[in-house]
């Protein structure tokens, strides 16, 4: 006969995870006194796992439950209780019972009813009691740490640390994903090694891919593994390095955080970590070769202030903030807004766009907008914020000017800052700002 809603469930969905099996299923014909089930799971689980398995009535099985293993097939032999009539619902369970190591559906189970000669009495239709859904396990101890000292622009060697709960197959996987702003394959083709040859080895091979765009942008990075040997249950302190890796151009957390998982050859997720919050803050870079001088450093004059520096490795783009902190007692008679203009002379980078300059009483700061955006390592950088009053004390200038590249409003964080000195302050000599040159009047 065939038995009716055969069903197995396990108290546990963790790939890799130990748990107990509960077997459901409607006689069609009774079960004898002394007689037999049988369960055979799907390939990838693992009986007397942790243990042995035994067996455990739940519903309408009397009298004692011994449980034998071979191979996939779990044997349940009756002894001790009366017959089961047709029509019942049975249950049973049976422990320690390990789940297969990858996520996914898993193949059918099959179950039998005996005599306890052996000879069938009922058994399940054909692929039935169906697969059950396995889910990822957990990564933990997850680090991914940037290369370049976090610095926006700087390139360098990306690792990332972790410690798994299955075995990462021979030809398995690890994927990495992380803000789209990082750059693989910056100055030469991102490479994947392992710093931890005792827990993890082989080659590797890298590939990415990149959906979506700006801040939002999410870039996996898909590590493949060949030549070496299935790493080891619970294998702790697994770290690989990816070479070639750019920083996110621009300081501050990145807004897409890190996930890393391992896979099976086929992309079946194993191992998962998602969320990885530490180590996404990129540094400020520091601005190179600042320059600043004073048309004239007579007390209480206007002053034309000519600033000069190097973006280094990162871009400022189009719309881009270019902010200067004044000393105490400087003031801007024409206030909310400054003129600012670039220097043309040289190889000034600026030269052709038009600059706009506001300004805020309240902290002395001038921000400088651009109109086209600035490749990565350009210099130099220099401009001219015009008709400043220079303080009426005499003395060294306190605290020192302050440049800072931002990126404005196309997206956030910082690009660069420097802090710089300035001539001290005297009397005499006069000396205005001056007209502007470039403004036409």
């Amino acid at each position: 006969g065939q038995l009716v809603s055969p069903a197995v469930s396990m108290d546990t969905a963790l790939a890799g995870a130990v748990g107990t099996a509960t077997v459901r299923f409607t006689t069609k014909n009774s079960i004898g006194a002394t007689g037999r089930i049988t369960v055979v799971f799907p390939s990838g689980f693992e009986l007397n796992a942790a243990g042995t398995t035994s067996a455990a009535a739940v519903a309408n099985v009397s009298g004692a439950l011994s449980a034998s293993v071979s191979g996939q097939t779990v044997t349940v032999a009756r002894s001790g209780g009366s017959a089961i009539g047709e029509s019942v619902v049975v249950s049973f369970s049976l422990s320690n019972v390990r789940l297969p190591r990858v996520s996914g559906t898993t193949g059918a189970f099959a179950l039998t009813t005996q005599t306890s000669g052996g000879t069938i009495v009922d058994a399940s239709a054909s692929g039935t009691p169906g697969g059950i859904s396995i889910v990822p396990n957990a990564l933990s101890g997850v680090q991914v740490l940037p290369g370049g000292a976090r610095v926006a622009g700087a390139q360098g060697s990306l690792s990332v640390t972790f410690s798994a709960t299955n075995p990462i197959p021979s030809d398995g996987k690890v994927l990495l994903q992380l803000s789209g702003l990082f750059t693989l394959n910056s100055g030469g083709s991102s490479a994947a090694t392992s710093l931890t040859t005792g827990k993890i080895d082989g080659s590797f091979s890298v590939t990415s891919s990149t959906t979506g765009s700006g801040v939002s942008s999410v870039t996996t990075v898909t590590i493949t593994r060949s030549g070496g040997a299935a790493t080891s249950v619970g294998e702790s302190g697994m770290q690989l390095q990816i070479s070639n890796v750019r920083n996110p151009e621009f300081a501050g957390e990145t807004v897409v955080p890190y996930n890393v998982s391992t896979s099976a050859s086929s992309g079946a997720l194993i191992d998962v970590a998602t969320n990885v919050g530490d180590e996404r803050t990129i540094a400020v870079e520091a601005i190179q070769e600042a320059d600043l001088a004073l048309s004239t450093t007579a007390t209480g004059s206007l002053t034309n202030v000519t600033i000069s520096f190097s973006n280094g490795g990162s871009t400022l783009p189009s719309a881009g903030y270019i902010v200067v902190r004044f000393p105490s007692g400087f003031s801007f008679p024409s206030a909310p807004s400054v003129t600012v203009t670039p220097v043309v002379s040289g190889s000034s980078v600026l030269s052709g766009q038009t600059l706009s300059g506001q300004v805020d009483t309240g902290t002395n700061v001038v921000t400088v907008t651009t109109s086209a955006a600035v490749a990565a390592g350009a210099s130099p950088i220099a401009f001219q914020i015009w008709s400043v009053r220079n303080p009426d004390a005499v003395g060294a200038l306190s605290p020192p000017f302050q440049i800072n590249t931002t990126t404005g409003t196309s997206l956030p964080g910082s690009v660069g800052e420097r802090s710089i000195a300035s001539t001290a302050l005297s009397t005499g000599g006069g000396g205005g700002g001056g007209a502007c040159p470039f403004c036409g009047s």
